[in-house]
């Protein structure tokens, strides 16, 4: 069976004023019983399509389609193939480019695939055969562009979404899984959700909208009597550092351009031979303002940072306790654990009382600060030195 992969009574309502019987065909695929997999996003036909022969399909059976292959790509498609991989019922998906003109009425640059259904009486015990990038039939015969991917495959590579990852050639999947056992994706989808880097997500450390306030430029620092020194401006202890935009970097290119006054202009080809040479921001932010935001810390000690200053520091004790217990606890020394985590938690502290993180941080494993944000030895005994040494905070007393 071949499908085109054209759909242009469902496209976009935009561009095609809907008529009586569009809406109607709308109206049976979203909410009909029929296309649960597939009737997803922006409607077109080639899905629908490939859910309807694996419906109709014989248990014992086999079925070939000819269709894009955004079917196993695509984020509108990636509950068909991951209920194909779930189910076993992928046998095999040949990707081509369209290069040599096999369909030549379609573009060049257009890709499909040969899709290649079983039956759940008959399913793929190992895993589905897969091949990208060929150009012509005879590629298959190339033993080394074939490669077997399985369900548990699919969940290692791409956890969030389940498509299927692209590879040139089995040496490249095997690599790609290979390190992926040993190297956690960037974030994992809940629940729960897996942050294993501590990434954060953010448009940028600064908004020239909100913390527009912060930033000095270089009349204006000088003007205060602030030297410039490479391009960091100093006045004793004090440090205001540039603030990079993006127009002044570009690929594997951090001295792109520089500021001369307020306009930017391309950094030389010497200037960039000169290793000494360093771009000027329009502005300088403090670097007091900096280390708040760019710190790697747990999660704890930052929710702890940012608790009112009545109740702050028992609060900040308690998560610094914590991440030094979870080193600890690591190493295997659960002697130096217990006297860590009983500095956190003193005999007289209850669940009434103004320990505002209390429960949070009794819920918290002291190992996954220890993972996600690892101390050494030094850190740790420099840490516990002054958790040990300062006063225990009392209860509050009352009025």
């Amino acid at each position: 069976m071949v499908h085109s992969g054209l759909s242009l009574q469902l496209r976009s309502k935009t561009r095609y004023p809907e008529t009586r019987p569009q809406k109607c065909t709308f109206k049976f695929i979203r909410t009909g019983v029929r296309f649960p997999l597939t009737a997803v996003g922006e409607i077109n036909t080639y899905p629908l399509f490939a859910e309807l022969a694996l419906n109709i399909m014989n248990e014992e059976g086999r079925v070939g389609i000819i269709l894009p292959s955004g079917i196993a790509t695509d984020d509108t498609t990636k509950f068909f193939f991951r209920d194909l991989m779930d189910t076993r019922t992928l046998a095999s998906l040949y990707d081509f480019e369209n290069r040599r003109g096999i369909f030549p009425g379609v573009h060049r640059s257009y890709k499909f695939c040969l899709l290649t259904l079983t039956g759940n009486g008959r399913p793929q015990g190992q895993g589905a055969e897969l091949a990208f990038f060929l150009q012509q039939v005879t590629d298959l015969k190339d033993g080394a562009r074939l490669f077997v991917l399985s369900r548990d495959d699919i969940a290692l590579l791409n956890p969030n979404t389940r498509t299927c990852p692209i590879f040139r050639s089995q040496r490249d999947a095997e690599i790609t899984k290979a390190i992926y056992r040993r190297v956690p994706v960037l974030i994992k989808d809940g629940p729960p959700e897996e942050n294993p880097w501590g990434v954060q997500l953010r448009q940028g450390l600064f908004s020239m909208a909100n913390d527009s306030h912060l930033f000095r430029t270089c009349i204006q620092l000088e003007a205060e009597g602030w030297r410039l020194v490479g391009n960091i401006f100093r006045r004793g202890e004090e440090v205001y550092l540039p603030l990079y935009e993006a127009k002044m970097m570009h690929y594997f290119d951090h001295r792109w351009a520089t500021y001369e006054g307020t306009d930017t202009r391309d950094i030389t080809l010497s200037e960039k031979g000169n290793p000494d040479f360093l771009a000027l921001s329009r502005y300088w932010v403090p670097e007091g303002e900096v280390k708040q935001r760019v710190p790697r810390r747990p999660e704890m000690l930052a929710s702890a940072l940012a608790v009112p200053e009545n109740h702050r520091g028992k609060v900040v004790r308690k998560a610094l306790c914590y991440w030094a217990a979870g080193y600890w606890r690591k190493m295997g020394d659960e002697e130096k654990v217990e006297t860590l985590l009983a500095a956190a938690l003193p005999s007289y502290i209850t669940d009434t009382q103004a320990d505002v993180l209390n429960k949070w941080a009794l819920g918290m494993k002291c190992e996954e600060m220890q993972e996600r944000f690892p101390l050494t030895e030094a850190d740790v005994n420099r840490m516990a030195q002054g958790i040990l040494t300062a006063p225990t905070p009392g209860p509050a007393q009352k009025p």
